[in-house]
């Protein structure tokens, strides 16, 4: 079938549908007025300081996606204060970063705070590619669409299904502002007011995993939380998410390592260079390490407990202006 062909085809579908209704399947195109898509370019808009107003279904027809025919549709509070405290849930940095993709569409998403907006979640049915080795694979992802008074106020796609970005003409958080997220998180200023954790902030390596499992063994989440790093908290928003949910609502056992953990005694840290597998004994000024922890530990879900309780964990830290950090706490390198 040619193009025009398609065209022609599409059209006709579009007044016998307006006349008698049209009969569709789950990928059919330009039958719903949630559900349009067309085969054109992404709009190469740039961001200004006026909205960009078009319905949705004349925004999804500038875009160059195929996407399912029923979007989840859900509405949120967006809210009116974005500032991110370490330690505290960030709901502010989710809006900023969806905010940085959404720009990109030449829509403001400042503009909206603390009103309500409609949320249209479209699947893509082609999917996005991943990046460097994982170029060849396609990973189920979403277009977001916000809307308010009928038109569209905010877009960003969601690669592989929950992380937030890239833009809807897929550039990334770096593309777009030349910074990785953790220099654009100190840029913005998120994470920097440590209140009464402040102490953490002169803690080497060793000491800070120290801090972090005496606060699991106290239950006091919020000085755990405080030892995290950016990436850990942005893995928080989304991982896990539930249904008619943009980001979870707030730490949970099933998205947070401060919660997920119940008792933790550590018994031998050791530095690994995991290129070499030898272990190092002088960091240096790295500023990201790799450290093997040997411990006894209780997880929130017994199913993840040892007989014993002896667990091998493989913690990553980030050393950032507020001192080192931990970003993952898995069970292998």
């Amino acid at each position: 079938m040619t193009k025009r062909q398609f065209v022609t085809m599409v059209t006709i579908c579009f007044f016998v549908l307006l006349n008698s209704g049209c009969n569709q399947g789950e990928n059919s195109i330009g039958v719903e007025p949630t559900a349009s898509i067309a085969s054109t370019s992404v709009p190469q808009v740039t961001p200004t300081s006026a909205q960009v107003t078009m319905i949705p279904e004349d925004f999804l027809q500038t875009l160059d996606y195929k996407v399912q025919s029923h979007p989840e549709a859900f509405a949120v509070e967006v809210p009116q204060n974005w500032g991110v405290k370490l330690g505290e849930y960030p709901v502010g940095l989710y809006w900023q970063l969806a905010n940085e993709f959404s720009k990109d569409a030449g829509l403001d998403l400042t503009l909206l705070k603390g009103t309500t907006v409609e949320v249209q979640r479209y699947s893509l049915v082609d999917g996005l590619p991943g990046s460097g080795e994982q170029k060849e694979f396609s990973y189920p992802s979403n277009l977001v669409l916000l809307v308010q008074s009928g038109n569209t106020v905010g877009a960003w796609l969601e690669f592989n299904i929950q992380s937030i970005g890239p833009s809807i003409k897929k550039r990334s958080l770096t593309d777009i502002t030349g910074l990785t997220f953790e220099e654009w998180t100190e840029r913005e200023g998120l994470f920097a007011e440590e209140g009464e954790n402040s102490d953490l902030a002169s803690l080497d390596h060793f000491e800070l995993l120290d801090a972090f499992f005496q606060a699991i063994q106290d239950g006091n989440h919020t000085r755990a939380r405080a030892c995290l790093n950016p990436n850990a908290f942005l893995t928080a928003l989304t991982v896990n998410r539930q249904a008619h949910q943009l980001y979870n609502p707030g730490f949970g056992g099933e998205n947070a390592l401060s919660e997920s953990i119940v008792e933790a005694k550590p018994t031998s840290y050791k530095v690994m260079d995991y290129d070499t597998g030898s272990e190092i004994k002088d960091i240096g000024d790295r500023t990201t390490l790799n450290i093997v922890v040997d411990l006894y530990m209780k997880s929130l879900n017994p199913v993840f407990n040892t007989p014993d309780g002896r667990e091998t964990r493989f913690a990553v830290l980030t050393k950032h202006a507020n001192g080192w950090k931990i970003g993952g706490f898995g069970t292998g390198p």
